[in-house]
């Protein structure tokens, strides 16, 4: 039902992708909720306009190089952090539930 997948590389598009964590929800998959990922990949450089005289060369002057932008947003990885809490947090009081009610039972037959 639940497939985790620990430490997921893929290259896709000259981009590398690595996640710590991928958690498939019921085989094919339904839902996917990855935790923890990171891409890297070629920049984008900025298109150059002109601002000097056409015989004037610049020296030495090379334009700034970006880093790709990884598309992760922090409210995302905190959605998704509390949700995997609340999933612990259920199962550990479904658990507990459970454990009470057969010493409930064990007591009293």
């Amino acid at each position: 039902m639940i497939d985790p997948i620990v430490n997921v590389q893929e290259h896709s598009g000259g981009t590398f992708t690595e996640r710590a964590l991928q958690l498939n929800l019921i085989g094919d998959p339904i839902a996917r909720l990855n935790l923890a990922s990171a891409s890297v990949g070629p920049s984008q450089l900025p298109v150059i306009t002109p601002t000097t005289p056409a015989g004037h060369t610049p020296g030495g002057s090379t334009p700034a190089q970006h880093l790709a932008s990884t598309g992760a947003t922090v409210v995302l990885t905190k959605i998704a952090l509390f949700g995997l809490l609340g999933l612990c947090l259920g199962a550990a009081l479904f658990g507990a539930t459970i454990g009470v009610r057969r010493r409930l039972r064990g007591q009293s037959g």
